[in-house]
């Protein structure tokens, strides 16, 4: 606001006489917003008691909200001003008493920024709106201009029959699309059929001469006899778990599940299986396997070890005769020559995985080995039949967790082997051997071989889980060579000495009886009469 002083003078009204007519915008002063500032020049006062000039600005006529002193200057730049409005100008002088004059003619100044465009094209059949106002689209390509930096919001509507199915370009998803225009932008709507999504139906039978039920995850069927049959979305994965009561055993699946566990299947079509449930008296014996069998769990493509058997994380098949309930993933690493240590399988602890490996009835001894030639892993869980056989073990980078010949008792015709548990982090399997009786020199063997030592019996119990690490190990067998080696120079030596013994004694009793020979010789020549009595020194 101006400032009046007290009384008006002559000074004052010849100031207002002065400003009424000189002030101006600077010809080539900024005129975009590319600066947002405008240039402002006036006619100089003359009067000797003139202390300066006050500058006013507004962006409404005759309402000037900001003012700024420009001392004795006669032009000013004022900067920082906002965009898509009219600006509005005044000056005053004022005194070195402080009197101001009455305001100047106003001049003002319209700061339109260039505008930023935006394209929609429709795909289908739609509408695509604006707001604020500007674009409205319902085919091809269409386009509009905003001021730059404005927020602007499109909105699809689909028309009939059809379903708005998303943006592409500078949106995503199917919501509203709100953009700050401060460059060009380019958007697609995409409008759809209304169809309605597919689904697919999953049929269950029971078979067998036992008593169980089907479940499934998510819901939607539950089937305890016969064929039962229940649809789906397409793409859904359903979870088949079987519910066994007691007297009763599950045997098993067939179509497109196989084994003894939980079927999972992924209805991309129609989809059918049969799950046959029996009672324990009926459950009918799996063939028994050739024992001891080595598998080695690795990439589809890794080279499977000599005597081994390849586990490359595929879920359970029959013709196989072992496999996993899902899909894991295999590792090589080519940090080791030994295949069985530099590859495995993971199983994340948070899904605990299940490997079924039908069976006879019976109680058979399991050998395993867990870890990592090129990084820490674990912690690692293991559990078979239920019965827990390591809990949250660490292995050190090149450091392996042995479990030797422990003990398993199988019930239901399938030996099943658990990985993982809870909490964060992996459990690696490089490879298993299953045995039908304790065979610890056996078992010994095959880990000596992928530990390089044959010391491996001196520090394994079986039954427990034991961490290894073969850099240690090579160091024990390099020292038992050693002893080994000293062991055999001191018998070496001891054989050297006892020929050497006996050549002195052979050559002792050659040496005497050269010297009987030239005794006799010796009496022979004499004439004398060579006796035993006279050999042997006698009279």
């Amino acid at each position: 606001m101006f400032r009046d002083p007290a009384c008006l003078t002559f000074r004052k009204i010849f100031f207002a006489s002065i400003f009424g007519v000189g002030l101006f915008l600077i010809p080539n002063g900024v005129q975009s917003a590319t600066s947002n500032s405008v240039g402002l020049q006036w006619a100089a006062n003359q009067e000797s008691d003139l202390a300066g000039y006050w500058v006013h600005h507004g962006t409404t006529s005759g309402n000037y909200v900001n003012s700024k002193n420009a001392g004795k200057t006669t032009s000013y730049q004022y900067a920082n001003l906002e965009s898509n409005k009219t600006h509005y100008f005044s000056v005053t002088a004022y005194d070195t008493s402080g009197n101001e004059s009455s305001p100047s003619q106003e001049v003002s100044k319209s700061l339109v920024t260039a505008g930023s465009s935006l394209a929609v094209s429709v795909n289908g059949e739609g509408v695509v709106t604006s707001n604020p106002p500007g674009l409205s689209c319902s085919s091809g390509t269409c386009s509009g201009t905003f001021s730059s930096g404005t927020n602007v919001t499109l909105s699809a509507a689909p028309g009939s029959g059809k379903i708005f199915s998303g943006w592409g370009g500078s949106c995503q998803g199917t919501g509203s699309c709100v953009l700050n225009l401060v460059s060009s932008a380019t958007v697609s709507a995409s409008f759809t059929s209304n169809t309605p999504t597919p689904s697919r139906s999953l049929s269950v039978s029971i078979m067998g001469d036992g008593q169980g039920s089907i479940s499934s995850s998510p819901s939607g069927l539950t089937c305890s006899g016969g064929t039962c049959t229940a649809s789906f979305i397409q793409g859904t994965t359903v979870t088949l778990t079987p519910i066994v009561p007691s007297g009763n055993v599950f045997q098993g699946w067939n179509g497109l599940c196989s084994g003894t566990s939980k079927c999972a299947l992924t209805l991309s079509s129609s989809q059918a299986v049969t799950a046959t449930f029996g009672s324990e008296n009926s459950n009918p014996s799996p063939p028994k396997p050739n024992l001891p069998i080595a598998i080695n769990f690795q990439t589809p493509g890794s080279q499977v070890p000599t005597n081994f058997k390849k586990d490359d994380g595929s879920v359970f098949n029959s013709t196989r005769g072992y496999g996993w309930n899902q899909l894991l993933n295999g590792t090589e690493k080519n940090s080791t020559a030994d295949q069985t240590l530099d590859t495995f399988v993971s199983a994340t602890n948070q899904s605990p995985v299940t490997w079924n490996f039908p069976i006879p009835n019976g109680i058979y001894y399991v050998t395993m080995v867990l870890g990592d030639p090129s990084q820490a892993q674990g912690p690692h869980w293991v559990s078979a039949e239920g019965l827990q056989l390591a809990r949250q073990v660490n292995t050190a980078r090149g450091e392996y967790l042995t479990i030797v010949d422990y003990s398993v008792e199988v019930k239901d015709s399938t030996l099943s082997l658990t990985f993982g548990n809870s909490g964060q982090g992996q459990t690696t399997l490089n490879y298993l051997v299953i045995n039908e009786q304790p065979n610890l020199p056996n078992t010994t063997q095959v880990l000596a071989k992928s530990f390089g030592t044959s010391l491996i019996t001196s520090v394994l119990n079986p039954g427990i889980a034991t961490k290894i690490n073969p850099v240690v190990l090579v160091q024990m067998d390099k020292e038992e060579k050693e002893r080994l080696v000293q062991k055999e120079k001191e018998e070496k030596e001891r054989q050297e000495k006892a020929v050497a013994a006996m050549k002195k004694q052979k050559e002792q009793e050659v040496a005497k009886l050269n010297g009987l020979k030239e005794k006799i010789q010796a009496t022979r020549k004499t004439g004398g009469t060579v006796t035993l009595r006279s050999l042997l020194g006698g009279s």
